[in-house]
């Protein structure tokens, strides 16, 4: 068992899926790695705008960010991350935020889990 294996064992449900991300990446480890600290950093920005846009009830920026996020997160079998972020796409594009902070919470929970993933990768 190698480390990446110890590590999708530990999470009982696992933020991605590292065998579907190894495949663009030629099953390299190392360049999913790197691949994932650039994506993280992305990521991370735009909870932060989604934060913002949830707080200031805009519901365009929502979508926007939100339909970005959801992209970022499907590339690399993010699957809790990418569930989270449709929905918040889909409220922004409907202009209800009702639920919103319902779902953000959420999806703050699946990124945290999702840093500390790829930050045990390596």
């Amino acid at each position: 068992m190698d480390f990446l294996d110890e590590i999708q064992e530990e999470h009982s449900t696992q933020p991605t899926d590292v065998d579907v991300v190894l495949e663009p990446v030629g099953g390299d480890r190392e360049s999913l790695v790197e691949l994932a600290h650039t994506l993280l950093a992305g990521v991370n920005g735009q909870l932060v705008q989604i934060e913002g846009a949830v707080a200031h009830c805009d519901v365009e920026t929502l979508a926007q960010v939100a339909h970005g996020l959801k992209g970022a997160a499907a590339s690399t079998a993010a699957e809790p991350t990418c569930q989270a972020a449709c929905q918040l796409e889909i409220m922004g594009r409907d202009g209800n935020l009702d639920d919103a902070p319902g779902v953000l919470a959420p999806l703050k929970r699946a990124i945290e889990d999702l840093n500390a993933f790829m930050a045990n990768m390596g």
